[in-house]
């Protein structure tokens, strides 16, 4: 997805490697996670709801944690 808005529940009980690419970035939950994104006109935002993911994005990795936001454009 280049362009809109999702939101994203994660659950362990399954116990596979899950990721989402979304506009120029890969989010990867660590465990049990929900976290929305948005991208509007090249800028994102993702804010973690619960549990944690790790984010990759333009050449760097970050780890965000529940009620953390980061956004980029």
């Amino acid at each position: 997805m280049d362009q809109g808005f999702a939101v994203f529940h994660f659950s362990t009980q399954h116990r596979a490697a899950l990721q989402v690419n979304f506009a120029d970035a890969t989010f990867t939950p660590a465990g049990n996670a929900d976290f929305q994104t948005e991208a509007h006109s090249g800028k994102v935002r993702v804010n973690v709801l619960g549990g944690s993911i790790r984010v990759s994005a333009r050449a760097s990795t970050f780890v965000l944690t529940n009620g953390q936001t980061m956004e980029y454009d």
